[in-house]
């Protein structure tokens, strides 16, 4: 990549582009790419990246208070909660049919602590 591109990108705040230009031009002279193809695979890397840090933004501001895994949520201490039922819903079917889930329960239960939990499962999913 010449100097200018790389300004422009830079400039232009895609750095996820400038990141993977050169190894997806080599990619595209190799496969014999259209010139079509090789921008959607680039824009597509810059939409990737994007969608990601706007995922990692909106959990920062939810500020959940505890990096807990759904592996090592308290499931002895909290009776009420079935492992069963988060296994499936830690597998999100329910965001590809736009579903929304609800945790309710008194304080203390684990609501916080099992939304912190999908999180981290849909991360690894990511």
């Amino acid at each position: 990549m010449n100097d200018e591109i790389a300004h422009l990108l830079r400039c232009l705040h895609l750095g996820a582009i400038a990141e993977c230009l050169d190894e997806e031009i080599a990619a595209a002279n190799a496969n014999e790419l259209t010139h079509q193809e090789l921008i959607a695979r680039l824009l597509r890397a810059q939409w990737r990246q994007q969608q990601e840090a706007a995922l990692a933004g909106r959990i920062r501001r939810a500020k959940m208070p505890e990096r807990w895994t759904l592996e090592s949520f308290p499931y002895k201490q909290q009776p009420g909660v079935d492992r069963r039922q988060i296994r499936t819903l830690a597998e999100l079917d329910f965001v590809a049919k736009a579903e929304n889930i609800v945790f309710i329960g008194p304080t203390g239960v684990g609501k916080t602590g099992l939304a912190t939990g999908l999180r981290a499962s849909s991360r690894s999913l990511v």
